[in-house]
């Protein structure tokens, strides 16, 4: 496609955000976190419902700070939620929230993607892989360099604290300890993190 008109600038542009996009997932996908951001806010007495940050894509982990301490929330089933959300704080408390963020759009020539050890090599393969799809052109000796790439991202990007490698935790153990009795859990609903603080007294829990 050298010289080639045919792939305006504008729509090379849209197949290589759409191919960063898919690239990212790939990452997130194989739990290798190489994109995260942070999040705090502050509860009020009188709301569960908090917004998301703008470019939130999920949750990694959410955890509530009282008493000078950090302690990891866990998902409510939607099941809990009538006997859950009987309750509001009686304070405020500081929650923060590590996610994986979307990814920003490229659109000025000096924007980057970050593919953490050349992994961008995907990005490039795929969408020309795209614009020579356009153009009707063969594709299979790309899709095979591609391919290639992405078995390399799979094995490799789970592993990138090598030296722990992934283990069972106690997660009742992690919910039901001090300082809160019980813990607080939380739900993504729409744009916003929920935060139940337990049943009213009277009912029974987990």
């Amino acid at each position: 496609m050298v010289g080639s008109t045919f792939i305006t600038d504008a729509t090379l542009t849209e197949y290589i955000n759409q191919s960063a996009a898919r690239c990212q997932n790939k990452f997130t996908s194989s739990r290798g976190h190489s994109y995260q951001s942070s999040s705090t806010t502050w509860t009020t007495t009188s709301s569960l419902t908090y917004a998301l940050p703008s470019d939130f894509f999920e949750s990694q982990t959410v955890m509530i700070a009282n008493g000078g301490s950090n302690q990891e929330m866990r998902p409510f089933e939607m099941h809990e939620y009538a006997r859950w959300s009987e309750r509001a704080p009686t304070a405020g408390y500081v929650v923060t929230m590590i996610y994986t963020p979307t990814l920003a759009r490229m659109t000025a020539g000096s924007d980057t993607f970050d593919g953490v050890n050349g992994w961008e090599e995907w990005v490039i393969l795929d969408a020309c892989i795209k614009a020579l799809n356009k153009e009707e052109s063969d594709v299979q000796v790309i899709m095979a360099q591609r391919a290639d790439v992405e078995a390399e991202i799979t094995s490799m990007a789970a592993d990138r604290e090598a030296g722990w490698p992934s283990r069972i935790v106690d997660v009742e153990q992690l919910a039901e300890r001090e300082p809160f009795q019980p813990t607080p859990r939380f739900r993504i609903m729409g744009a916003n993190l929920c935060i139940l603080w337990g049943p009213v007294t009277g009912w029974e829990f987990p």
